[in-house]
């Protein structure tokens, strides 16, 4: 076996190529959207209890369990659009430090958010209840007084509820961004946005296609390497790939049984990077090519 060859298999090995593909990574999203999800809950609960519906204020801490767990869904779906923007934009591996804070900061923008959004909806029926109140206290004690007096109450309820709505959006911007800050931490800096799905969990067939796929790009370099000819065409194409297949490629990577093009490219980067530079190819001399024409020309123009 060459030198080469050896090269390729052991960089091969190094890069790990996976015939499984990529698959959610379930744990982190669903620790970063449990953490968001509650966090939201805490400063509607609290929002809730010093402008809502009084009637809406009787069991906090019961109110802050069920309704943080009703909303838990949502806050997953939003982690995993954050997840699925970063997969598009970094790749499936976060390798440095600056995509790892802006994947970070994706979720945290997503949870807040969804967040605020519940909050406002929250608000916007704590209102109609205080509305309902005011026109009936309106109807019984100031059946006398103008409209323009219970109009101007009505008025105020929704100044206060806007009011609250933005300080409690600041509050849950700055607990989601230490939350999510903690889990990166936890995790020793690191953040996934994809896993390798295993083998197992995949149809032979699909799991076959995969591999023999991988085996031809490495096979591929190594004979361009063994030639004394620069991959750089190689990873060019895949490069042009990746960028054709960006508009495409979202969501769906998690359903793929094949790697991305923009994975492809990462890969063959990196096995090539590892590997020694080839020696340059030793150009034909001209009566060289005049024999390889010769040899290729049909009968007739011997």
């Amino acid at each position: 076996m060459s030198e080469t060859t050896k090269s390729v298999n052991v960089a091969k090995e190094r890069t790990g190529a996976p015939p499984g593909g990529l698959a959610v990574p379930w744990f982190t999203v669903v620790t970063l959207a449990v953490v968001m999800a509650y966090a939201a809950g805490f400063w509607l609960i609290s929002l809730r209890g010093d402008i809502g519906a009084i009637e809406r204020t009787q069991g906090p801490f019961a109110d802050w369990l069920r309704e943080s767990t009703l909303a838990l869904p949502l806050f997953v779906f939003a982690v995993l659009g954050a997840l699925t923007l970063a997969l598009r934009w970094f790749g499936p591996v976060l390798r440095k430090p600056r995509t790892v804070v802006a994947t970070a900061l994706l979720v945290v923008a997503a949870g807040t958010l969804m967040g605020i959004a519940e909050m406002a909806a929250s608000s916007a029926y704590d209102y109609q209840l205080q509305s309902k109140q005011l026109q009936f206290m309106h109807s019984v004690h100031h059946t006398s007084a103008p409209a323009s007096v219970l109009a101007a109450q009505q008025q105020a309820t929704i100044g206060l509820h806007v009011r609250g709505v933005a300080l409690a959006s600041v509050l849950l911007l700055v607990t989601n961004l230490v939350l999510v800050g903690w889990v990166v931490a936890f995790r020793g800096g690191r953040l996934d946005v994809s896993t390798t799905r295993h083998a197992s969990a995949l149809p032979a067939a699909a799991t076959s296609a995969a591999d023999t796929e991988h085996s031809s790009r490495i096979d591929g370099l190594r004979l361009l390497l063994a030639a004394g000819m620069d991959p750089a065409g190689m990873l060019a194409f895949f490069e042009r790939l990746s960028k054709e297949a960006g508009a495409d490629e979202g969501v769906l990577l998690y359903l793929s049984t094949h790697p991305s093009s923009r994975e492809r490219r990462i890969r063959l980067q990196e096995l090539a990077a590892s590997l020694p530079r080839p020696r340059p190819a030793v150009p034909l001399t001209a009566p060289d090519w005049r024999a390889i024409r010769g040899l290729c020309a049909p009968a007739g123009d011997h």
